[in-house]
């Protein structure tokens, strides 16, 4: 998708076409290679080596995000929020170091967190782990 260089956060919010990805001045100027970073992301606003996001912002090295806000090494995410390192999320909150996740709230340290008979999905977590019953 296309990329443009846009003054402000605000005229990325008012453009026409909101398939149209954005870049900042100051991070078109960092990034020289925006445009190429940009491909298969679709209404993301200073992204950087994430592919096939879509409404992310100011994301890195994400891929098949939505709704993303200060997002890094994250995989197949959906609704996050603070994620960090997050995996396979769906519906993040304030994620930090999750993985395998479905339906997460207030994550923190969380792995391998997903529906089960043992747990609930993800819901207020906090130092949840895969050996945890």
């Amino acid at each position: 998708m296309k990329t443009q260089i846009f003054k402000s956060y605000e005229d990325f919010l008012n453009r026409k076409d909101k398939k149209i990805n954005g870049v900042s001045e100051d991070f078109a100027a960092k990034h020289p290679d925006f445009e190429e970073q940009n491909e298969t992301n679709v209404g993301c606003w200073n992204c950087y080596e994430c592919y096939y996001c879509f409404d992310c912002n100011s994301c890195k090295s994400c891929k098949y995000c939505n709704s993303c806000d200060d997002c890094e090494l994250c995989n197949f995410c959906d609704r996050c929020v603070s994620c960090y390192e997050c995996y396979y999320c769906n519906n993040c909150e304030s994620c930090y170091e999750c993985n395998h996740c479905l339906d997460c709230d207030s994550c923190a340290t969380c792995y391998s967190c997903y529906a089960s008979e043992n747990r609930e999905c993800c819901e207020n977590c906090v130092d949840i782990y895969e050996d945890e019953e």
